[in-house]
């Protein structure tokens, strides 16, 4: 019974290979149609060309100006990418081109040590291909300095407003204070004798004695009139000068803020009527350029030599293969139709 089966399986392959044989001219025709179909659409897409260029990023935590010390939100090199891939980047290159920003997609890939990444672009022709990226690059590492230009010069402008409010704190209430010391102050003898002490101010003549261990009732004349410098107008004068020195300092702090406040001001306006003309050496002039050097092409694209797409031999081999099997399939639907009617 087993050799029996084995004889059927046998004779169905052989009755399968005969089909395909009796219909190899079928099979040949349907086979080498979809194959020149597969020429012909390959013949007929467009071509793509792909350029391929580097950018390293360094991102240290904060950095140092005359302004003050700029913190940078993270090192991580993920987080500055976004811009790369935005449609205000894509608009720019795509008005310097003169090209629709549509056909500008760039592809962003790590290295394995996600120290660096690799940035392609594709375009109809190799020229084109490398100047898109050329641009693309060029336009993000200005944007990204410009962007983080802007955003330290808003918070130190912030940082030198509040630091002028709480130094014109200082300064109103140093000078109430040294107001009211000095109007003391004329108030005070410089000097006084223990016989006006006795009088006007009993308390201290009664401290004084104390302190030197003298008894009034034993002092002569001469001693009683002998004139004391009064510790309290030396101490009151000592407070004056202080309040005076600590109001000159305050003054020239508040004069040093408020030029630096100017010239953040000034800056920003700078770098407001420059950015929409895209004058970015006026804007980039090294003041608060904090990402430059951290930020840079390490490799620009070279010309592309070969497509990406499409690739003629494997989308002819696919409409080879894919020709085939509609082709098989059609013979034996076919020869089981016409069997099964007989």
């Amino acid at each position: 019974m087993g050799y029996k089966m084995i004889e059927e399986n046998e004779i169905s392959l052989k009755e399968l290979i005969l089909i395909l044989l009796n219909e190899k001219k079928l099979i040949a025709i349907i086979t080498a149609t979809f194959t020149i179909l597969a020429i012909i659409v390959t013949l007929m897409l467009p071509k793509v060309y792909e350029a391929q260029s580097q950018i390293v990023f360094s991102i240290p935590e904060s950095s140092s100006s005359r302004f003050g010390t700029f913190a940078f939100p993270s090192q991580n090199i993920a987080d500055y990418l976004p811009l790369l891939t935005s449609d205000e980047v894509k608009n720019e290159v795509a008005s310097i081109l003169e090209i629709e920003s549509s056909g500008i997609n760039p592809q962003v890939e790590f290295n394995k040590d996600n120290k660096y990444i690799f940035v392609k672009t594709s375009a109809s022709t190799p020229e084109l291909a490398k100047q898109i990226n050329d641009t693309l690059i060029e336009t993000y590492i200005n944007r990204i300095r410009v962007q983080y230009k802007l955003e330290s010069i808003n918070k130190f402008i912030i940082s030198y407003q509040n630091r002028i409010n709480s130094i014109t704190f200082q300064v109103d209430r140093t000078q109430s204070m040294l107001s009211e010391k000095q109007i003391f102050l004329m108030d005070l003898d410089p000097k006084y004798t223990l016989q006006k002490a006795l009088f006007a101010d009993p308390k201290t003549a009664a401290l004084y004695a104390d302190k030197f261990n003298l008894d009034f009732s034993t002092l002569s004349n001469d001693v009683i009139l002998e004139e004391y410098v009064s510790e309290k107008y030396l101490q009151i004068e000592a407070e004056v000068i202080d309040l005076r020195t600590t109001l000159i300092n305050l003054s020239e702090e508040l004069k040093f803020s408020e030029k630096l406040l100017s010239e953040l001001n000034e800056e920003n306006e700078q770098l407001e009527s420059n950015f929409n003309t895209r004058n970015y050496n006026m804007i980039l002039n090294d003041e608060l350029d904090l990402l430059n050097g951290y930020i840079y092409q390490v490799s620009k694209a070279v010309l592309p030599e070969n497509r990406i797409s499409p690739k003629n031999s494997v989308n002819v081999m696919l409409g080879f293969i894919f020709g085939l099997m509609i082709s098989i399939i059609y013979v034996f639907l076919n020869h089981y139709w016409k069997s099964e009617t007989i």
